[in-house]
């Protein structure tokens, strides 16, 4: 047997394993981040519609003008709803990660298993060819990967969501922390005079 042809297999599976690994972690990330969209969307557009709903019933001063701006926000919510497809997005990378994942669990099997238990150096290559069929089929057949930093982006934007929204209390401390910084030093004025 061919050591260095095994030794090339194994790597080959072992690399394959370690990629869908990854894009299967990325696949269900991005499953999440739709599954969230689509509550981002679809909350406030069911939360809404009540709203103008009940103020379309009510008889009090302007509550038509309320109702029609109501109705045209949950028009708009819906209509990006129902374009973006945030729930389908997320199911079809949920199904994709859990493709990937099953790619990966039986590529660590042949390369920690079947490659070091070698009957047959053509059963180790068909293999890595289904392998590698495989992948190119979960590859043509799966939802786009933002392959620059997509997900590295989203955090950071995540990060600066946050940032924002901590922006009062981080405002707060900050003024706090100012006013304490003239107090001091109207306090050393008043003892160095």
């Amino acid at each position: 047997m061919d050591s260095q042809t095994v030794d090339a297999i194994t790597d080959q599976a072992h690399q394959m394993e370690q990629e869908s690994t990854r894009v299967s972690e990325t696949h269900n990330g991005l499953a999440c981040f739709w599954s969230n969209f689509h509550l981002l969307l679809g909350v406030p557009t069911t939360v809404l519609a009540a709203l103008a709903s009940g103020s379309a019933l009510a008889k009090a001063d302007g509550s038509a003008a309320l109702a029609a701006c109501f109705s045209l926000t949950v028009t708009a919510l819906s209509a990006g709803t129902i374009f973006i497809n945030p729930a389908q997005r997320a199911n079809n990378h949920q199904m994709a990660s859990t493709r990937y994942l099953g790619l990966s669990t039986r590529l660590r099997l042949f390369w920690s298993i079947d490659c070091r238990n070698v009957a047959s150096l053509r059963s180790l290559i068909r293999n890595i060819h289904s392998f590698e069929a495989e992948w190119e089929e979960l590859n043509a057949n799966s939802p786009t990967i933002i392959r620059r930093g997509g997900i590295r982006r989203r955090s950071l934007l995540l990060s600066r969501i946050r940032t924002i929204l901590r922006r009062p209390l981080a405002l707060t401390r900050l003024w706090r922390r100012n006013a304490d910084d003239q107090r001091k030093s109207r306090r050393r004025k008043q003892v160095s005079a």
